[in-house]
Parts: structure tokens; sequence; C-alpha cells
């Protein structure tokens, strides 16, 4: 992954970008199946994931503090999901 962040390295951006459209589907999937908003930030969310991860990544590794990589990822898809996940009353529920 870290690797894909290498501007040194030919076509590295490419595997980024890949995995960017693979969660890009997965969040369509999402969008689709009502589990996630159809909204802006619903539709950007991928990227935001993506991008989100990798900050974890590289601020683990910098910051060196006591929670590891796998806490840092669940707070930030928590809140992610959080904000993107349709309420009760988006749903017409409520």
């Amino acid at each position: 992954m870290k690797l894909t962040l290498e501007p040194a390295v030919d076509g590295a951006h490419q595997a980024y970008r890949q995995w960017v459209d693979v969660t890009c589907d997965l969040m369509d999937q999402g969008i689709g199946s009502g589990a996630i908003s159809d909204t802006a930030a619903g539709h950007r969310l991928a990227w935001n994931l993506c991008a989100g991860f990798t900050g974890a990544v590289h601020g683990v590794e910098i910051l060196r503090e006591d929670l590891d990589l796998a806490t840092r990822t669940s707070d930030m898809l928590s809140s992610y999901l959080t904000n993107a996940t349709p309420t009760a009353h988006d749903r017409g529920l409520a």
C-alpha cells in the first residue's frame, strides 16, 4: 500500500486507483441496498475511506502511540459509517 503512494514507483498510483475503485463499487452496492445514504457524501465515501486508512497507517507509524492500527482503523470506519448510514427518519421509519 505504501508503494502505491510513492511517486518514484512507475505506475504505482494505478494500484491505489484500483483500491479506490473496488471500494467505490462496494459503496455503490451499499447505496443501492439502502445501507449507505444516497448523498454526495455517501458517493465520496470510498475515496474518504481509502484516504483515511492511508492516513491511519502513516499516523500510527509516525506517532507511535498506545493505540494500534486496528483500533485507529475501527475508529475511522465507525466515524465514517455512522455519518453515512441512513437514519430511521431517512428511511421513512420515524
